[in-house]
């Protein structure tokens, strides 16, 4: 079984100004550029 480091990251949330919750998760060094999946934006678990 393959383990991804997302996997490991712990998902934390903040709050929308209407009242929707965002989830996200943060690993890497501080400093290093944001991950983005070009083929899902803004979706964490596919």
């Amino acid at each position: 079984m393959t383990t991804y480091l997302a996997d490991s990251a712990e998902t934390r949330y903040v709050d929308g100004p209407d009242g929707e919750r965002f989830a996200y998760r943060r690993f890497g060094t501080r400093g290093d550029p944001p991950a983005r999946d070009a083929h899902a934006p803004g979706i964490i678990d596919h």
